[in-house]
């Protein structure tokens, strides 16, 4: 079964020094090289697991299937399912054993993530107040995924709330994301962390807490330019953790307690569908 995955946003104001803080939202981008503080939609509200551990077998299953998610995409991006030969396959090994997952039921997604021939899909909608999500969804069957998900969307949303491909792409931002953290036990400041950063040609840095509670970096840049900062960021004192490129808003919107539910009930109808895998959640809601 795939399912939602819930976050929030912690954040330390001095990598070395200051103890984790709740920084929600975090940034948002009014301009190509500008941020303000407000939450990087990038990092949904539905897709960090380090709050979700917990002995409810909901809570669990939101684990598993973060973790398959996760398997799915280092497949596809990286290739080979010897984590030896996969480094980013073996950081969600690392990160499922973290999470008590059997080593038997971490192979049994690794082989269905490699025999399943999965098609992706993006779906974009209007939520109430103004709200917009994207999902990035993988599927064995393309026509289908949009159809069932057409109909969620529609049956708690509304008939119109369903946007055609393309339709919020003036409302986001799209930015390479590279998480890192230093190399050796050493501390990084965020100054120092900037420095680098600067040398790469990143457009900024803020920090931030990783999925297994590592303090990091989070690197920002143009997404032509992802690879070469990434490659730059490899040849300093900083290790690279995890890096993609993000949906980022241009502005948030606040939803009621009760609107929020609605998005969340939506949510939760697309994970019960078993042949659906959300990969990515993007949004312009202030959590």
């Amino acid at each position: 079964m795939r399912t939602y995955f819930l976050s929030r946003c912690i954040a330390t104001l001095q990598l070395s020094t200051v103890p984790k803080v709740i920084r929600t939202p975090r940034y948002c981008i009014t301009s190509s090289a500008q941020f303000v503080q407000c939450r990087l939609a990038g990092h949904s509200h539905w897709a960090n697991i380090r709050h979700i551990k917990g002995a409810k077998d909901h809570e669990k299953m939101l684990v598993t299937q973060n973790i398959a998610a996760k398997v799915r995409i280092a497949l596809r991006e990286t290739g080979g399912s010897n984590p030896k030969m996969n480094a980013a396959l073996a950081k969600v090994i690392e990160l499922a054993e973290k999470n008590n997952i059997p080593a038997k039921a971490i192979q049994a997604i690794i082989t269905k993530a490699e025999t399943q021939k999965c098609e992706q899909t993006v779906i974009e909608a209007k939520g109430p107040s103004g709200s917009l999500i994207i999902l990035e969804l993988s599927s064995p069957n393309f026509r289908k995924t949009r159809n069932d998900v057409s109909r969620i969307v529609a049956k708690r949303l509304g008939v119109g709330a369903l946007m055609s491909e393309g339709g919020s792409r003036h409302f986001f931002q799209t930015k390479g994301i590279i998480t890192v953290i230093p190399e050796s036990s050493d501390p990084v400041t965020l100054e120092e962390a900037t420095d680098i950063a600067i040398m790469v040609n990143a457009e900024d840095v803020q920090p931030a807490v990783s999925e297994d509670e590592k303090e990091c970096f989070e690197v920002v840049c143009e997404p032509a330019m992802l690879y070469q900062v990434l490659g730059g960021l490899r040849s300093s004192v900083l290790k690279v953790e995890d890096y993609g490129v993000k949906r980022i808003p241009n502005e948030l919107v606040d939803l009621s307690e009760a609107e929020k539910e609605i998005i969340d009930d939506v949510m939760q109808a697309i994970g019960k569908k078993d042949d659906i895998t959300i990969e990515n959640v993007f949004d312009n809601i202030r959590w």
